[in-house]
């Protein structure tokens, strides 16, 4: 459907678009101010829009409490050419926003993140590319100032086709407050791991401590059996840090017997012991 360039929806509401290709600066989303849903999926090569024209578009829809940025592909390194030839200069402020979705390279996100404030934030999902390494400082940052997105509990699953993080306020909770997958078929960190893949290579220690260190508040952490390995020895600390650096309010961590049978996390049980924060293993 190609509309008119003349087309305006002043009093539309809600908008989601699919593999479109109008520009970021359509009078499509200009003239929206009224707007509360907007969700871009499956976003093309042909319409990528760099991070200063994305926020420069939403600043004008103060209403706005859904947002959905969904791209369909990712070239390694684009958006730190983009980022070079065009610093982001914009920060703005979604008073209403309430959930976030994210689907694309990590760079993307971490190149919005420090440039807008979601007050009112209680949902956020993030899906990352396939890449060889993940940077989410910012989203460490923006995590530790989002006063809604509290969680007590976080599950680490591994299902058919991805390893997911999912952190929910309180225990019997249905509804999340932060959803995390990254894909990777040759890479460290792995949530949406393609188990065919003949060259799978094990996730890195040093970006599991970086992805946990986002859940400080965690109180119940629930790990798959087929993650057991990896998480133990992440989880592990080494002479140089410290057993509360990681996870600091753990209290209790849930696995299959069989997946703790070999005392894989004893090591971590044994030195929160001792530094007097114990943590419980519970069986389901």
């Amino acid at each position: 459907m190609n509309l008119p360039k003349t087309f305006r929806a002043p009093h539309l509401r809600h908008l989601l678009l699919t593999s479109f290709d109008i520009p970021i600066g359509s009078p499509l989303l200009t003239t929206t101010g009224s707007i509360v849903t907007l969700s871009l999926n499956l976003i093309p090569h042909s319409a990528y829009f760099d991070p200063n024209a994305l926020l420069q578009q939403v600043s004008l829809m103060p209403q706005l409490e859904i947002l959905g940025i969904y791209f369909d592909y990712h070239f390694p390194g684009y958006i730190e050419k983009q980022l070079l030839r065009t610093p982001i200069m914009t920060r703005i402020t979604l008073p209403n926003l309430r959930w976030l979705g994210f689907k694309g390279a990590s760079a993307d996100l971490e190149a919005l993140l420090p440039h807008v404030a979601l007050p009112l934030l209680e949902k956020l999902q993030v899906y990352f590319f396939d890449q060889l390494t993940y940077s989410i400082s910012h989203l460490r940052q923006f995590m530790s100032t989002a006063e809604n997105l509290w969680h007590n509990i976080i599950t680490l699953a591994f299902h058919p086709q991805c390893v997911e993080v999912m952190a929910y306020p309180h225990e019997g909770a249905r509804m999340y407050t932060l959803s995390i997958r990254l894909a990777a078929e040759v890479g460290s960190l792995k949530y949406d791991r393609r188990i065919e893949s003949p060259r799978r290579i094990e996730p890195d220690r040093t970006q599991w401590r970086e992805l946990l260190g986002l859940f400080v508040n965690v109180k119940t952490l629930f790990v798959d059996g087929r993650l057991v390995r990896q998480l133990s020895h992440a989880l592990q600390p080494s002479t140089q840090e410290s057993p509360t650096e990681l996870l600091p309010e753990l209290q209790e961590l849930s696995c299959p017997v069989m997946a703790s049978s070999d005392n894989a996390f004893i090591p971590f049980i044994d030195a929160r012991q001792k530094a007097g924060i114990p943590v419980t293993i519970i069986n389901p």
